[in-house]
């Protein structure tokens, strides 16, 4: 099982079911996990819940994935961009030269990864 040593202690202990934990590693990054733990547990989520709520997750990411391929490409920018908001600053790093319609897609599809996030109570 892909998932923190602590969190499959909590297995072993009876305070995770291997059903959730099974649902809960489907998630690829850890702190993803943590939070699905954690409001498995705060939540007494059965495991059909948590496999919904897993689902949600990943298909949101999924849907994200699509939206950017095969796009035309534009001006093409390869350096750090950096906006600043009333809270903080946001950056965009490119791994490669990309078209501005390719930034604005990344900032969208952070924004959505927050809103999903907070919605799914991985962050408030």
């Amino acid at each position: 099982m892909l998932l923190p040593d602590d969190v499959q202690q909590l297995v072993v202990d009876g305070k995770l079911s291997t059903r959730q934990a099974r649902e809960i590693a489907r998630a690829s990054d850890e702190p993803s996990q943590r939070a699905f733990v954690q409001r498995a547990i705060n939540d007494e989520l059965k495991g059909s819940e948590v496999e919904q709520m897993v689902k949600a997750y990943l298909g949101k990411k999924k849907r994200m994935a699509r939206t950017t391929t095969n796009k035309p490409k534009e001006k093409v920018s390869n350096s750090k961009l950096t906006f600043a908001t009333e809270y903080g600053t946001v950056q965009f790093i490119p791994d490669e030269k990309v078209s501005n319609h390719h930034v604005a897609e990344g900032l969208k599809q952070a924004l959505e990864e927050v809103e999903l996030r907070i919605q799914n109570g991985i962050i408030n």
